[in-house]
């Protein structure tokens, strides 16, 4: 779904963030938030907040997803992290949720990739989990 939000300035430096629709032909807009005044600097500044969640809401994703698709089979839960993480490196700002929406992997799991990116001598290349992790055994849970 395409995001068309914009700050519409009413009188006296008065603000609100609006989304056009249209009835009967007609433009109409629908306030979602208002701002009242606000100063040019801080107009300047939800302006570009604004830009960027257009930006991160209007590229494709279809890209990743067909990439993910091709990969998944192939891939076990720790490369899924750390492609998930890569990926959203080379998108930029914005990227951990274009991933995250593409793919289904959740936001924690793609940070926690990019944190063993940031290290990687850390990652222990024979364990896919980190010791300690995963379901434990039925029968460890009943022993006692």
């Amino acid at each position: 779904m395409k995001m068309n939000w914009y700050v519409k300035r009413h009188h006296h430096n008065y603000y609100s963030l609006v989304e056009p629709y249209r009835v009967n032909g007609k433009n109409r807009h629908h306030t979602i938030f208002y701002f009242g005044r606000m100063t040019q600097e801080e107009l300047q500044r939800i302006n570009k907040k604004l830009e960027i969640m257009k930006s991160c809401n209007m590229k494709n994703i279809n890209p990743i997803k067909k990439l993910y698709k091709l990969l998944y089979p192939l891939m076990n839960e720790k490369m899924r992290r750390l492609w998930s993480a890569a990926e959203s490196k080379v998108l930029g700002q914005g990227g951990i949720s274009q991933v995250a929406k593409a793919t289904g992997i959740s936001k924690t799991t793609i940070l926690t990739g990019q944190r063993e990116l940031q290290n990687p001598m850390e990652i222990d290349l024979r364990r896919i989990r980190k010791k300690g992790g995963g379901r434990k055994k039925q029968w460890k849970k009943y022993q006692k």
